[in-house]
């Protein structure tokens, strides 16, 4: 049985679904394993951190969709429901990325390496079981591309599939299998201490959240009468109107100068070609072709590959960006500068996006 820290605040919470989840985990994972409810790591909150000596750390995150409720689902994890978009995998690799984020912070100096490669993350669907979601949506799964449907199932389970092999799949949910992932007792015991547990989390139940933020007649009592609101409207429609003219004025005295680097697109043999692109902030959609992180430095170097040729590029530690994984294609943005050795040109990047979830509601 696994120790369970935080099972309270989920009673307290009234956090049903989460806390069915984290009983049964808890008594189908080893005894040397930690689940951490709703931990506070900073950025986000997820549902459940687990931390396995055997394979480091796997994100969880709980849904309470009915069956009925999802109208359409797409292999990046996308969910068209009645509410409206939902892209829970995106949400657990945002987790993902901010459990990174904490452990740099936190403890840089532990040993860890390269956090990256310890990380991995599931969902959990609590509203439906398999059999429903295949019986739905099992045709059109199909139609997938090759290989999507697997990659679909290795980080989306239903509730009825936890049991005594669900070990061994957590251990399967990441792209760096051949990387040891292994934690030793006394990180473990460092990281569980220093966690602390979320003090709320906002429920995403649209049912719930609508009747908890309800509006009553005895709650209007205490809403601003009209004439302050018009007033408060009035004086903030002035202090904008002024700092505009402000703006404006240092603007034009030609106190400031305003504007940015133009923008362009490209391949990388176009962008190695024109050397002219360094004074613009280029976006480009590549993959991954290899990927080393510096954890000295909090600095990631990476060969980026499209079907016109290979770019070296570079992301420094003040750039937030998702997990990077090679074999992954991604948009990146940046400029064109020499490398260290002045020999060629690199890619100093700014951002980075996920083509399939650029434009869809997380």
């Amino acid at each position: 049985m696994a120790v369970f820290v935080g099972r309270e605040k989920l009673v307290q919470g009234f956090w049903e679904a989460e806390l069915e989840v984290g009983d049964v985990l808890c008594r189908i994972l080893p005894d040397d394993t930690y689940i951490i409810a709703q931990p506070n790591i900073g950025e986000k909150l997820p549902d459940f951190l687990v931390i396995s000596p055997t394979y480091g750390f796997r994100i969880i995150e709980v849904k309470n969709l009915t069956i009925s409720s999802i109208e359409d689902v797409f292999s990046n994890g996308l969910l068209q429901t009645k509410y409206g978009n939902k892209n829970p995998f995106a949400q657990v690799k945002s987790y993902a990325v901010a459990w990174k984020n904490y452990l740099l912070s936190n403890h840089r100096n532990m040993g860890l390496d390269d956090p990256f490669r310890n990380i991995g993350y599931v969902v959990i669907h609590k509203g439906f079981s398999k059999l429903e979601f295949e019986y739905k949506f099992g045709r059109q799964i199909h139609t997938w591309a090759t290989g999507d449907a697997d990659n679909y199932y290795k980080y989306h389970f239903c509730f009825d599939e936890l049991d005594s092999s669900f070990n061994e799949l957590l251990a399967e949910a990441t792209r760096f299998r051949s990387y040891s992932n292994s934690l030793k007792n006394y990180q473990i015991k460092e990281i569980v201490e220093h966690l602390k547990i979320s003090p709320s989390k906002q429920t995403d139940d649209p049912a719930l959240y609508n009747e908890q933020n309800k509006i009553t007649d005895k709650g209007a009592e205490h809403q601003p009468k009209k004439s302050s609101r018009k007033k408060w409207l009035v004086n903030l429609i002035l202090i904008a109107l002024i700092i505009i003219s402000i703006f404006s004025v240092i603007k034009f005295s030609g106190y400031i100068h305003v504007g940015s680097k133009s923008s362009s697109t490209g391949s990388i043999s176009s962008l190695i070609e024109n050397e002219e692109q360094t004074e613009a902030i280029i976006e480009i959609t590549a993959t991954v072709e290899r990927f080393f992180y510096d954890s000295d430095n909090d600095t990631k170097f990476i060969t980026l590959t499209d079907h016109t040729g290979n770019m070296e590029a570079v992301i420094f530690s003040d750039v937030d960006v998702p997990i990077i994984e090679e074999g992954e294609t991604y948009i990146f943005k940046g400029y064109i500068q020499p490398s260290e050795d002045e020999e060629k040109m690199e890619l100093n990047v700014t951002d980075v996006d996920e083509p399939n979830q650029k434009n869809s509601d997380d």
